[in-house]
């Protein structure tokens, strides 16, 4: 865009927009038939902590039900289109065009897919267009006028047409043909359906299993596959081959406990253990919890219950939308995505049926280019448009010195800050003369304490609540090597110094991870043996120095084992923000005694 309109980049006053619209349903479960469509502007000019804030999010329409507008959108956008046009010159199948259904469903692949017709699905294979290749389709695409129009006729769509059910009044705009990422594949919904087909299918769920009997038929039909065929009995019947992808009932019940068990940190996601019904299968997911099922849990609940081809791939699928998703990506990583999800995919046909294989899953081959494109998801996907929703510090590490040293530097450190103080020099100052003097003998305890954004509980405090977060772990050197170390909060205490300076500390228990047979690596997952602790000398450290990680139980080791699952907030991120108006009201105080 800089490039082809160089007067625009010029311009410091120029503005860059990303649009998004979606239905929902106001009245929630009072009535399933009404849609409303909010059309909402976003400004990327901003910087990455306030561009995705509502305060900051324009809406400029508002559609109103009770049935979705369909193709006839346009007559809505229209008033907004004319504002964009001046500015310029001083929700996918409605809002450009494409129709997501059918043969032709993929709008990257376009007019040339590779794929076979099944007795249910399809699905294609990537292919690109530029914005003129476009353009010529859509000048075969005759005018239509807008709304509900009195002389217009639905009419079979004219096989010249392809998939474009209209010409989008967005291509009214002189930079449409421009832009390199037409339609933005919304990662957050192909995550979700994704983790539907996945979910459905394990767990054998009506109407969402893709493992049907027309799906064993095709199998048949293809000549694959031959162990999951559909076995014929003398009585007519057809016995169905159970299949290494779909927990047995047993299994299924032991999930089900697996996740009533999960626990996350406050903030990182919903209450999941409400969607796992009598039955151990899961009902009414959202977007979100998807987005967490799929990369954190599932990998994890299934070790140990199938078989260790799937399991691997599983847990490399989630491995992929994790790295996707991060906060800052690289072209070199983003180029190893595109060269994994063919790979991954290609795992997956060799263990799924065809059936399983929709639009959706062939999507996800697309999105390392769109990420290239259009920069990280976070600032394009919508979880933020749905619903109003650390960056990592760099941490300092201790070296291990020896008892000697330990024992002589407190009283080193007060006897030179006290000479330097007396003698008014300038290193001497309030922070070290504070220090050196030695905390109050009275100090105070809190259950819970909010962290540079980040809120801790004590364990004690965790048990009483449905989400986790007393997982700590820090950086530290055991004997000469720097290693990661896990553990839980056991007490916050605030220590109080002359002057008003305060420092917070974390008592922890330390699992002991210095044996090899108490912490174990798969590639992907770190598990480490709860059971044992070490450093009970050593218990406490810096509350500024301690990263939040949530431990969730693994299957495959044992009821003594937990997989560590470190993440990232969504709502930190890696800049000092000075005057926000966003500041969150719990950060306002470091400490809250409870």
């Amino acid at each position: 865009m800089d490039q082809e309109f160089p007067w625009f980049a010029n311009d410091i006053r120029n503005v860059r927009l990303g649009l998004a619209s979606d239905g929902f349903n106001p009245f929630g479960n009072m009535d399933n038939s009404y849609s409303m469509w909010p059309v909402i502007l976003i400004p990327y000019n901003l910087p990455p902590w306030m561009c995705m804030k509502d305060p900051f999010f324009m809406l400029t329409l508002l559609i109103p039900g009770p049935k979705a507008p369909g193709r006839d959108i346009d007559v809505y956008l229209q008033p907004l289109i004319e504002d964009l046009m001046e500015l310029w010159e001083r929700a996918y199948g409605n809002l450009l065009g494409w129709s997501t259904k059918g043969y032709l469903a993929c709008p990257v692949c376009n007019d040339d897919p590779c794929s076979v017709r099944l007795r249910m699905e399809s699905r294609s294979a990537p292919l690109e267009l530029s914005g003129e290749e476009v353009l010529r389709q859509l000048h075969e695409i005759s005018d239509s006028p807008f709304g509900k129009h009195p002389n217009k006729i639905k009419t079979k769509r004219n096989l010249e047409y392809l998939n474009w059910c209209k010409k989008s009044i967005f291509f009214k705009l002189p930079y449409c043909k421009k832009l390199k990422l037409r339609h933005n594949l919304d990662v957050m919904h192909i995550e979700k359906n994704i983790c539907d087909n996945i979910i459905g299918t394990l767990l054998n769920i009506d109407g969402k299993n893709k493992d049907t009997l027309k799906a064993r038929q095709d199998l048949d039909d293809m000549n694959i596959r031959k162990e999951l065929h559909l076995v014929k009995k003398s009585n007519g019947s057809y016995e169905v081959p159970h299949p290494c992808y779909m927990l047995t009932r047993e299994d299924r019940l032991k999930f089900a406990e697996f996740l009533k068990s999960v626990k996350f940190p406050d903030g990182y996601a919903s209450n999941i253990t409400r969607c796992v019904n009598a039955d151990g299968k899961l009902m009414g997911l959202k977007s979100h919890d998807c987005h967490v099922l799929l990369q954190r849990v599932l990998p994890v609940g299934v070790r140990g219950s199938l078989e260790k081809e799937v399991t691997t791939v599983l847990s490399e699928l989630g491995d992929f939308f994790r790295k996707l998703c991060c906060k800052t990506l690289k072209l070199a990583d983003l180029d190893v995505l595109r060269n994994d999800i063919v790979i991954i995919l290609c795992k997956l046909e060799m263990i799924y049926p065809p059936a399983f294989f929709d639009v959706m899953v062939h999507l996800a081959i697309h999105l390392p280019q769109e990420a290239a494109l259009g920069g990280p998801v976070q600032f394009r996907w919508m979880f933020m448009i749905e619903s109003e929703h650390i960056g990592l510090l760099e941490k300092e590490s201790l070296s291990n010195v020896n008892e000697r040293h330990k024992r002589e530097f407190p009283k080193w450190f007060r006897e030179k800050v006290f000479q330097l103080h007396n003698a008014h020099a300038t290193k001497a100052m309030d922070d070290l003369y504070s220090l050196a003097c030695g905390p109050q003998l009275c100090v105070r305890k809190y259950t819970s304490c909010i962290v540079n954004g980040v809120r801790f509980h004590t364990k004690d405090r965790d048990s009483r609540h449905k989400t986790q977060n007393c997982g700590i772990s820090v950086q530290g050197n055991h004997g000469d090597e720097l290693i990661d170390f896990y553990g839980v909060l056991n007490d916050v205490i605030e220590l109080e110094y002359i002057k008003g300076y305060r420092i917070v500390l974390f008592k922890c228990d330390w699992f002991d991870i210095g044996k090899r047979s108490c912490i174990q690596h798969d590639g992907i997952f770190t598990s480490i043996k709860v059971s044992s602790f070490w450093y009970k000398n050593d218990p406490y450290v810096l509350a500024s120095q301690a990263k939040q990680v949530f431990y969730l139980n693994d299957p495959k080791l044992g009821s003594n084992w937990r997989v560590v699952q470190q993440f990232q907030h969504r709502h930190i991120y890696d800049e000092n923000e000075v005057g926000s108006i966003l500041d969150d009201k719990d950060d306002t105080h470091d400490l809250s005694r409870q």
